[in-house]
């Protein structure tokens, strides 16, 4: 069900369910785009998306995609008992196509749908992560103050927030914080462009911060939904140039500008690894919860039976 407030007509993620969007992804990850709808008859409420799959049939969650796009429509009824009906009706239908199609991997569902229940009576388990969210135009008193000293910092330094169209420049950032962080964007140089092809500086905008010798230090990419939210996409930032504010700046920078394109809110797309929430979390944002599903084949259900049977009987201390 929908977080108390919000309209359920809302545009947040729009773009993640755009022509232009699911194209990219087809075209970046070999996968098919499926736009899905589940509406009881009378047509009254129903739940509309995207789901993503491979070529059997599976479905899975693509690459750098924050959430499955899915849009719920209530017949217009506000008695919380009577939305919360409606949800379970068409998440239910949602959860059983899930299963019937086989769910590889794990889907995240939107922040807006607060309610899981329907896909665990379906036998999915769900997880809860988080993200941390802002109203737009961003306000930066609501950031600590270490974050506006290292912002001075940068700037003192000879820093420069610009946006950029290189999508070269990007990908050698995102580069260095893979290596360093131990994973793989998985994103080059040539589908960046493709991508700066297909969606227009409205919906996409692209961000460089540069040293005093011009170079480009820290780099990403958000993407937005005019009247709808902006989600943080991809970011990196060369090592040295953390230690001297290059990140912080090229945050007070990006969430401006974000304010300029006529979304609503920032989303930081996940606040889930522990070596980044505090830096996440030093700009004031709201901690919010998302859901992530996923079905249990033999390999988790195995997991799970041999968790359950070391708690329940314990190995016998070896020493005792």
């Amino acid at each position: 069900m929908l977080p108390a407030g919000m309209d359920d007509q809302s545009r947040h993620y729009e773009l993640l369910s755009d022509d232009r969007w699911l194209e990219w992804n087809a075209r970046t990850w070999g996968l098919r785009p499926q736009r899905v709808a589940y509406e009881p008859d009378g047509g009254e409420f129903k739940l509309s998306g995207v789901l993503y799959t491979d070529k059997r049939g599976r479905v899975r969650m693509p690459r750098l995609n924050p959430y499955v796009p899915f849009r719920f429509e209530s017949s217009g009824a506000r008695r919380p008992e009577r939305m919360s009906r409606q949800w379970a009706t068409v998440a239910g239908l949602l959860a059983k196509d899930l299963a019937a199609r086989k769910t590889i991997g794990q889907i995240a569902l939107p922040p807006e749908f607060t309610d899981a229940r329907p896909f665990q009576w379906q036998g999915f388990t769900v997880e809860v992560r988080y993200t941390y969210t802002a109203a737009l135009p961003y306000a930066i008193e609501s950031a600590s103050q270490a974050v506006r000293k290292n912002i001075n910092k940068a700037v003192r330094e000879g820093f420069q927030f610009e946006s950029t169209e290189s999508a070269a420049e990007i990908v050698k950032c995102l580069q260095s914080t893979a290596n360093r962080k131990g994973f793989g964007y998985h994103v080059d140089t040539e589908s960046l462009k493709d991508l700066f092809g297909l969606l227009n500086a409205d919906e996409c905008r692209a961000h460089v911060v540069r040293d005093a010798t011009g170079t480009v230090v820290s780099a990403g990419v958000r993407l937005i939904t005019v009247g709808g939210t902006a989600l943080d996409w991809v970011q990196g930032t060369e090592l040295e140039a953390l230690k001297r504010g290059a990140a912080q700046l090229m945050y007070r920078g990006a969430l401006d500008d974000l304010g300029t394109t006529g979304a609503i809110s920032f989303d930081y797309g996940g606040a889930n690894i522990q070596s980044v929430t505090a830096a996440k979390a030093a700009w004031g944002m709201t901690l919010t919860p998302y859901f992530v599903l996923g079905q249990p084949d033999a390999r988790h259900l195995y997991k799970s039976a041999r968790g359950a049977t070391k708690r329940l009987f314990p190995r016998p201390n070896a020493q005792a």
